[in-house]
C-alpha cells in the first residue's frame, strides 16, 4: 500500500495531527483503486488514530473496525456514548440525550433534561415516556404508570388491546398469568400476593378457563375461584357445576353466601 499524508503543524514545527489516505490496492485499474482515510491527533506527547473512513464509506472513531456504518469504541470497559444537545439544553455533561453502553457494558437511552421520550414508527407516534415517567401507548397524556390506549370501532374477541402469551411445551397447561406484587413492611422485600392465570383446560386445544390465586396467611399459593370455559364460576371448588358453584371445605363442603351489611345479613348454605 501507498499513502499520501496532509501533517498540521501548529507550534514548534512539531506535528500536532495527520490526514492519511492509504491506499488498499495498486491503482492500475479502475477496478483496483479503493483506499481509506485515516484521522490521527496528538495528546501528551503521543501521535494516535482516532477516526477513519473506510473505503466502503464506514466510519469507525475509537477503532480500525468499521463493521456499521458508524463503529464508536473505547479501548478499555470504559463507557462508549454519544451526546445530543441544543442551546437550551445546555452542553454541560448531564445536559441532553445520552445513548451508548456504560462502563458496565449496559447499553442505555438516557435523557438527561425533564422532558418526554417519544418513540415512532411509519412516522406516527406509538410509545411515549412522559417526563414523570409515565408511559403511554396510544396516547400522548398517560395518566397512570402504563396507559394503554387504541381507537377502534369493533367489538368481540377480537379488540384485545393487551396480549400475554405463554409458549407452552406439549405436556401441562402452560398458564399465561398475572401476577401482582408487594412489599414487605419491615424489611421491603417483593412478595408475590396474588396472580390471575388463563390456561387451557385440558380438553381440547381451544378452550381455555381464568384461574384465581391468593397467598394465604401461611404465605402458601392457593387457587380461590376460577371460570371455566363453559362460564361456570367455582369458588372453592376447581370443577364448578353450575353458573356460580360455591364451596367451603372448612364447612363440610357446604357452599356458603353471605349478603349483607353492617347489621343486616343473611346467610344460605346447601350440601
Amino acid at each position: 500500500s501507498q499513502e499520501v499524508n496532509l501533517i498540521f503543524a501548529p507550534a514548534n514545527s512539531v506535528t500536532g495531527a495527520i490526514i492519511t489516505c492509504t491506499s488498499e490496492e495498486d491503482f492500475s485499474t479502475s477496478a483496483n483503486r479503493t483506499a481509506r482515510l485515516t484521522f490521527q491527533t496528538r495528546k501528551d506527547g503521543t501521535l494516535a488514530e482516532q477516526m477513519r473512513i473506510a473505503s466502503s464509506g464506514n466510519v469507525g472513531i475509537g477503532t480500525t473496525v468499521t463493521n456499521e456504518r458508524l463503529n464508536i469504541h473505547t479501548a478499555s470497559s470504559l463507557k462508549a456514548q454519544m451526546q445530543f444537545t441544543n442551546t437550551t439544553t445546555g452542553t454541560a455533561a448531564g445536559d441532553g440525550l445520552v445513548f451508548g453502553i456504560t462502563g458496565g457494558e449496559e447499553a442505555i437511552l438516557w435523557n438527561q433534561e425533564n422532558t418526554n421520550m417519544l418513540f415512532a414508527t411509519n412516522n406516527t407516534e406509538r410509545l411515549r415516556i412522559a417526563s414523570d415517567g409515565k408511559v403511554g401507548i396510544g396516547v400522548s397524556a398517560p395518566s397512570n404508570l402504563l396507559h394503554v390506549r387504541q381507537e377502534i370501532n369493533a367489538t368481540g374477541s377480537g379488540t384485545a388491546i393487551l396480549q400475554i402469551e405463554n409458549i407452552r411445551p406439549n405436556t401441562g397447561t402452560g398458564a399465561a398469568a398475572i401476577g401482582f406484587r408487594t412489599n414487605e413492611i419491615t424489611s421491603g422485600a417483593s412478595y408475590l400476593r396474588a396472580q390471575i392465570a388463563a390456561e387451557y383446560d385440558g380438553a381440547s386445544n381451544v378452550s381455555g378457563r381464568l384461574l384465581f390465586h391468593t397467598v394465604n396467611s401461611s404465605g402458601s399459593f392457593q387457587e380461590v375461584m376460577r371460570l371455566d370455559d363453559s362460564g361456570n364460576v367455582g369458588i372453592g371448588t376447581t370443577s364448578p357445576l353450575a353458573i356460580l358453584h360455591l364451596n367451603d371445605s372448612a364447612n363440610n363442603g357446604e357452599g356458603t353466601l353471605k349478603i349483607g351489611g353492617n347489621t343486616d345479613s343473611t346467610t344460605t348454605g346447601a350440601t
